[in-house]
């Protein structure tokens, strides 16, 4: 499921050879939007079996970095009854801590009809959620990072 985290590995390529190096997993099924993705996925696959301990450096570092607490967007929390759009609640986060694309991150936060602050913490979404993520705790930081 959501072999990319929903656009947040920016090396698609180790991401997929990573899958891939799994003797459990046959088929990885990534979103691809333009003829460069479906190369870049196509020379993963051919590369299948070359995972090496570079690789797994990388990979660790990246895990590292998104944390156990990441978002991998894929949806399975909505519908809120609340309204609100949880994984982009988390995307727009993460582009004003992660990638310090405050100004562009804040502009469409506040676009949002529905945001952090309107989470009544009924819990609803945590149960759907196949990570097991504390979305509650999640949307109370997405607040303070939107200053809510």
């Amino acid at each position: 499921m959501k072999p990319m985290a929903g656009g947040a590995l920016e090396d698609g390529d180790l991401a997929l050879r990573y899958i891939l190096k799994n003797d459990c997993v046959t088929t990885a099924i990534p979103g691809m939007a333009t003829v460069e993705e479906v190369k870049i996925n196509a020379g993963a696959a051919m590369k299948q079996g070359t995972f090496s301990d570079c690789d797994m450096e990388k990979a660790e570092k990246i895990a590292g970095e998104l944390g156990e607490t990441f978002c991998r967007r894929c949806g399975y929390c909505a519908p809120c009854p609340q309204k609100i759009d949880i994984p982009t609640m988390f995307v727009f986060s993460s582009y004003k801590e992660r990638y310090n694309l405050a100004q562009w991150a804040e502009e469409r936060y506040s676009t949002m009809a529905f945001t952090a602050k309107d989470c009544v913490q009924c819990g609803v979404c945590e149960k759907k959620c196949p990570y097991d993520l504390p979305i509650r705790n999640m949307l109370l930081q997405v607040r303070k990072t939107f200053n809510e």
